[in-house]
């Protein structure tokens, strides 16, 4: 039978090794948080996970016994786990991670529309983006709807972290798109032809193709809405590639210029009279903001002087001698 003496002694260790064991705590506790994540993948905190599965998940990375010490601390202090992927930086430490964790510091995506492109290469980029990335999802139909044609957003640089956040963040876009358009709207010149908000992005997109420098915008809009004006066929060779290719990547050449200017595709704006049905690209702000601002000009033609400029001409003779004297 074990003395009395024995227990108390037993007792005695038993308190001294919880006191040392607690007054250690907080430095095994600092000693975990500024230890370095090993590099590998990212970390996905998947919807309903605790901090018991993302300390486990850590666990399995590094094997190291003292983030059941971390554990103990963020247990008692936040419940709120924001589900997602979250990037490991180099030379993250744990204590970084998990704050971000917390405060819902997903790893976001960066996404990059460029003026002039088309819809087809947009989703191909972000198609390629989802892949490189092993996001795994497939892109919604609402958000594959936005890119079902040209000029339904801005071209911008987006980010998003995820597929709802992706959707919701292109719903959005349109509705800022629709809302800028409708204000411009109301401040449209009263001499300007443009009919409806769509003629204008179809309108921009034309520009954005064919205005090289920004100052020239206004000017190369003036003579599109002139023409319009007079009924005029708008010539626009990049309609012409647009309805030729469904995109820009190849030029028309002189050989096959003729032969597609005779074509009746309703982008060839040598056949056509006015604008054809729908934008082209995507057009900058700056170039949506020139075609509804603007009001037509003196000026009916411009040629391509081969440093990004243009000479402006307001008969056919003028045009023919600056065609020629390039």
């Amino acid at each position: 039978m074990q003395s009395i003496g024995s227990k108390v002694i037993v007792r005695r260790l038993l308190f001294f090794l919880t006191l040392i064991f607690l007054l250690g705590l907080p430095a095994s506790i600092r000693l975990v948080e500024i230890q370095k994540i090993p590099t590998g993948n990212n970390l996905i905190v998947e919807k309903g996970h605790g901090i018991n599965s993302i300390i486990d998940s850590l666990k399995n990375r590094n094997n190291n016994k003292f983030l059941t010490i971390l554990k103990l601390k963020y247990l008692f202090e936040s419940t709120n786990i924001i589900p997602g992927r979250y990037e490991i930086k180099p030379s993250m430490t744990y204590a970084e991670l998990i704050e971000d964790i917390f405060e819902g510091n997903l790893q976001q995506f960066r996404f990059t529309i460029i003026e002039g492109t088309v819809a087809k290469d947009a989703l191909k980029k972000l198609r390629q983006i989802i892949k490189n990335n092993n996001l795994n999802f497939q892109i919604s139909s609402k958000t594959l709807e936005i890119f079902s044609k040209e000029s339904l957003i801005l071209p911008d640089t987006y980010f998003f972290t995820d597929r709802q956040q992706l959707e919701r963040l292109m719903i959005n876009q349109k509705i800022r798109l629709d809302n800028i358009l409708t204000r411009l709207w109301e401040n449209k010149p009263k001499d300007n032809p443009l009919r409806t908000m769509n003629e204008a992005l179809v309108l921009a997109s034309i520009v954005e193709r064919e205005a090289a420098v920004e100052w020239e915008r206004a000017q190369i809009s003036s003579v599109f809405l002139s023409r319009i004006r007079d009924g005029w066929r708008l010539d626009a060779d990049p309609t012409l590639i647009y309805g030729y290719y469904g995109d820009f990547s190849k030029k028309i050449t002189k050989e096959n210029l003729k032969a597609v200017k005779g074509d009746n595709n309703p982008f060839n704006t040598y056949k056509i009279k006015g604008l054809p049905p729908r934008p082209i690209c995507y057009p900058s702000l700056s170039s949506i903001k020139s075609v509804i601002m603007s009001s037509p000009g003196e000026y009916f033609f411009f040629v391509a002087k081969g440093d990004g400029t243009h000479i402006f001409s307001k008969t056919l003779d003028e045009h023919n001698k600056a065609v020629n004297n390039r």
